[in-house]
């Protein structure tokens, strides 16, 4: 890994290497807009882990318009205390720290408004849940000018050594760059270097207050893949415009407010895929170009850095999954690396309350060590989903004498089609710690009370939901078709349209079935991140894939599929039914032990991806009471 290693130079800043953690809002500050000690610890696990480059999270130049509750401010003197201390510890650990200052215009949640948004244009972002902005004045805009330059100076008191500008994601600087959202006549719009003016401004008015020896980024979206947004070509002139105003490297991402899955994507984006738009402007401009874009493969970067189509490297979420992946791929090490899954777990709970990682449940706990337990105890887990992997763990740091124990032939129950590497990590991990994991136990109350445990931890059973009348030959449930237990025929359709349903249905199609998708709901996609849905949808409408809300099935002959849509009923020639509509929770087996008289704690069973996280923080918690 020659070229990923490198220690690069910027303006006054020298990176130890070319591994960059971008922003990403972890909604970890105090209500009042400081560092929270949570956040420190968690930016300084990552800058541990060897990362040569933090760019701490949107921080707020404007208290009165906020992109959260809990977003970062630097638009008073007040905040650079905390701040300092979160760049000390950054420091501290290895790292150089820069941080991204932020507007979010338009896109300001109605939810934490205290004014109306403002905006270059009285143009609502397209999306529920957001006002219809204020169009700026003049008088206004220079004003916001000099808040940016303001929150740049306290950066650098604070002792940052860089700081980023945000102008992607449909957040004020790219509302202005984008003829989506600027509509104005004046010197601030008509065409793409009026657009750039506001954004060329703030990084001449940050120059002017830090002075010539402070790296200045401009963050991008290269593209925002909405008609009549920014295209490459438009960016290709803002990234030399920016250059010439005295930006010294241009961070490249994508996608804005309406277009969401280019910004964070999933795993049905590919590896890598902004690299292509990194590199056009790459080869616009001299100074540094950095690209995201699901690059968590330390061999892809390499190659990347090779072909000369970036300078810098991106890891976000990578390093949420795993905080060592720089030491780890520096070292040699990269086939134990935790990677991301893509699965937007991190998204869809950082909007419901904090940013969390499926494989990494540690993420926002990481300045917190297992406390010894004063008694050492045998302690059985019964049920290796992710509560039982995460309690075995926590239990045997404590240095308590662990056990597993799965019913199932295989770890982590319904959700080993899933996470398989992140499954064998884990328990080579449990392994370390003296855990012994035991799968196709028999674990029956008997047989768990004759293993007189000092405590017992224990998974529900999950029974299955199933329709009246649709049992028999050429029905199969989700699970087992995903695991590889059970085969269907060419014409197959799925009951549930949920997150398994269409995991089913994305599996199938692209095994060439013809599959239509009956949910008895009014919505699909339910445990998955809102953006998830759409794009499974359009990745299987082209392939023939039927999809039904409000649909019920009412009888399966084997062949005939009658259901209920609307007022009527429809008949379907169907060869397999595949059941996917949820599980029910089984507790008997922990009324049951209790009844024997034996000490038991009930874990949370994980009948939905989305569930994982939860799940796993409850097994963190019940082993920490024993």
């Amino acid at each position: 890994m020659s070229k990923l290693f490198e220690k690069v130079h910027i303006r006054g800043m020298e990176l130890p290497n070319r591994l960059v953690m971008p922003p990403m809002v972890t909604d970890f500050g105090n209500e009042d807009g400081t560092v929270s000690q949570a956040m420190i610890d968690y930016y300084a696990r990552r800058a541990k882990g060897g990362v040569g480059l933090i760019q701490v999270e949107a921080t707020s130049v404007d208290s009165m318009h906020l992109l959260s509750r809990y977003q970062l401010r630097i638009d008073s003197d007040t905040y650079i205390p905390t701040l300092k201390a979160l760049t000390q510890a950054i420091h501290k650990n290895g790292a150089k720290a820069s941080i991204q200052i932020h507007h979010p215009g338009r896109q300001e949640p109605s939810s934490v408004s205290q004014t109306q948004p403002v905006a270059p244009s009285a143009v609502a972002l397209p999306v529920p849940g957001y006002d219809t902005p204020r169009e700026l004045t003049t008088e206004e805009i220079a004003g916001l000018v000099d808040r940016f330059a303001a929150a740049a100076t306290r950066a650098r008191e604070a002792g940052f050594d860089s700081v980023e500008l945000h102008g992607a994601h449909s957040y004020l600087i790219c509302q202005f760059l984008s003829p989506l959202s600027n509509r104005r006549e004046d010197e601030y719009g008509r065409d793409t270097y009026g657009r750039s003016r506001f954004a060329r401004e703030c990084i001449t008015a940050v120059r002017d207050k830090v002075g010539a020896d402070f790296p200045i980024c401009l963050r991008i979206s290269g593209q925002e893949f909405v008609e009549g947004g920014l295209t490459l070509e438009d960016t290709t002139i803002i990234a030399r415009l920016a250059e010439e105003a005295g930006a010294d490297f241009i961070s490249v991402s994508a996608g804005n407010g309406m277009a969401r899955q280019w910004s964070t994507q999933s795993v049905l984006s590919p590896k890598g895929c902004l690299v292509p738009l990194a590199q056009e402007i790459k080869d616009a401009i001299t100074i540094p170009v950095m690209v995201a874009g699901r690059i968590n493969d330390p061999g892809l970067a390499e190659e990347i850095l090779d072909k000369g189509q970036a300078d810098l490297i991106a890891v976000g979420r990578g390093l949420l999954s795993d905080p060592d992946l720089p030491v780890k791929t520096r070292e040699g090490r990269s086939n134990e690396i935790r990677r991301c899954i893509a699965c937007l777990t991190c998204s869809y709970y950082r909007s419901r309350g904090g940013l969390v990682c499926l494989i990494n449940p540690e993420v926002g706990m990481d300045g917190k060590t297992e406390d010894r337990a004063d008694v050492s105890r045998k302690v059985l887990v019964v049920g290796a989903g992710p509560a039982g992997l995460e309690a075995a763990r926590v239990a045997a740091q404590r240095g308590h004498q662990v056990t597993l124990w799965e019913e199932a032939p295989h770890v982590s129950g319904r959700w080993a089609w899933l996470q398989r590497k992140a499954i064998t990590e884990r328990l080579q991990g449990l392994k370390a710690l003296g855990v012994t994991a035991e799968t196709g136990r028999d674990c029956s109350a008997k047989a768990i009370a004759a293993a007189r445990a000092d405590s017992v931890l224990v998974t529900p059973r999950l029974r299955p939901v199933l329709e009246d009348g649709i049992s028999g030959t050429g029905v199969v449930l989700a699970d087992a078709l995903l695991e590889g237990l059970t085969k269907a025929g060419q014409r197959v359709a799925v009951l549930g349209g949920g997150n398994t349903g269409l995991e089913a249905a994305f599996f199938l199609s692209n095994r060439g079935h013809q599959v239509m998708v009956l949910e008895p709901g009014p919505t699909l996609g339910k445990g998955l991140e809102d953006r998830l849905t759409p794009q499974i949808q359009d990745r299987l409408k082209p392939k023939g894939t039927r999809f039904h809300t409000d649909a019920r099935p009412v009888s399966y002959d084997g062949k005939h599929l009658t259901f209920a849509i609307g007022a009527g009923q429809e008949t379907a020639e169907v060869d397999t039914v595949v059941v996917a509509l949820g599980y029910e929770e089984d507790g008997s087996l922990t009324a049951e032990l209790k009844g024997r008289g034996v000490e038991v704690q009930s874990l949370p069973a994980c009948s939905q991806p989305f569930l994982a996280h939860p799940a796993s923080v409850e097994g963190i918690a019940a082993a920490r009471r024993i």
